[in-house]
């Protein structure tokens, strides 16, 4: 039987990269044997596992230099263990430099999310990113034999001598279909009780970092807007729900603005988020896929997004949602959705429909032709 061996840094609840790592080593384990190789473990998340997981002792550093020095140190103590394996997945770039070492043991396929662009940010998080392309571009990925990413809008950041073996590979939404069949009238009404959330309250809901200073491509200065607006309009009858994890205080900043922060959400306060919801917003500026986006749709959930990075590829603008451009268009398409009316529920429909396109059994099955 093949040995597959995935590497990621974290295995945790709320973190996409971590979502992709736990669906598709429990979907390839019904065929190889699977281990999951991780230096952070949610032993919640992974606790119906069918994956075995090796915890792994490297520290991590900030400076990705560092951390690409750290790791190839490191390596020697996992090197009887890799030794076992046929093939290698590389999920996070904290093990980039163990690709000219994976490479020799067997078969070497590395995971390219993306980097949000370095502009926006402070110094020293620039250069950070900076390092974090020049040497993937210019060095590591020369050593896999294949590139999977998850969108075409990826797929086209890359150099043209890489995109002749990049597969592009769209993520699922069944996680989030899984926990929705599980969801009963109960736990939407203690979810209610718990945020003090009113019966006659407009919900929107958006899932994703809430840090605008250490990650300014996400925006969320907007959210603050859009709730102010909102407020004003529509009085004491809205409520926007954020679900994320919050830094430098931006959970207080929110809070003081009338904004729910919901920190480190369970998978079923998600999909009661969602599902108390008229409609799903993000205000980024830039994604390399989006998996909110999905899951909102999942649920019939219509979307409103800038019309950036692969948002395209995700969102049916017109029929699943609205994409716009400036931010007086987001205002007018959330407005029209506040309400219930036959153009949501159309949407609504449309975007469950949309949603089929994306699976993490057609994620894997393309996956598997590579291994």
């Amino acid at each position: 039987m093949k040995k597959i061996a995935l590497i990621t840094e974290r295995l945790k609840q709320g973190f996409g990269v971590d979502n992709v790592v736990n669906e598709q080593a429990n979907l390839l384990s019904d065929k190889y044997k699977v281990v999951v190789f991780a230096i952070d473990i949610d032993n919640n998340f992974v606790k119906n596992a069918k994956y075995a997981i090796y915890k792994l002792n490297i520290p991590l550093s900030f400076n990705p230099v560092k951390q690409d020095l750290i790791s190839y140190i490191k390596f020697k103590d996992y090197n009887h263990f890799f030794k076992l394996f046929d093939t290698f997945i590389i999920h996070t770039p904290t093990f980039n430099s163990w690709s000219p070492l994976l490479c020799k043991l067997g078969k070497l396929i590395t995971y390219y999310y993306g980097n949000s662009p370095s502009y926006g940010y402070r110094f020293p998080n620039n250069l950070r990113k900076n390092i974090y392309d020049t040497s993937e571009n210019g060095f590591y990925f020369n050593f896999s034999e294949h590139i999977f990413t998850i969108s075409n809008f990826l797929k086209n950041q890359l150099p043209k001598r890489f995109q002749n073996k990049t597969i592009v590979n769209y993520l699922g939404k069944e996680h989030i279909s899984r926990v929705k069949n599980s969801i009963t009238s109960n736990d939407l009404i203690e979810f209610k009780k718990k945020y003090f959330i009113k019966d006659n309250e407009i919900i929107f809901t958006y899932v994703g970092r809430l840090d605008y200073k250490n990650n300014p491509y996400k925006n969320t200065m907007q959210l603050l807007k859009i709730n102010s607006f909102f407020k004003k309009k529509l009085k004491n009858k809205f409520r926007l729900i954020t679900i994320g994890i919050p830094e430098n205080n931006i959970e207080k900043e929110f809070f003081s603005n009338g904004v729910s922060v919901i920190s480190n959400a369970s998978n079923q306060q998600l999909v009661c988020s969602y599902l108390l919801s008229k409609v799903y917003l993000t205000p980024s500026l830039w994604e390399g896929f989006n998996l909110p986006l999905l899951e909102a749709q999942a649920l019939g959930l219509p979307v409103v997004a800038y019309d950036i990075g692969a948002h395209n590829e995700l969102v049916n603008n017109g029929k699943t949602g609205f994409l716009v451009n400036n931010f007086s268009q987001f205002l007018k398409k959330l407005l029209l959705l506040s309400n219930n009316n036959p153009l949501r529920d159309k949407l609504s429909y449309e975007a469950k429909i949309n949603s089929n396109n994306f699976s993490w059994d057609k994620n894997v099955r393309l996956l598997n032709k590579y291994l």
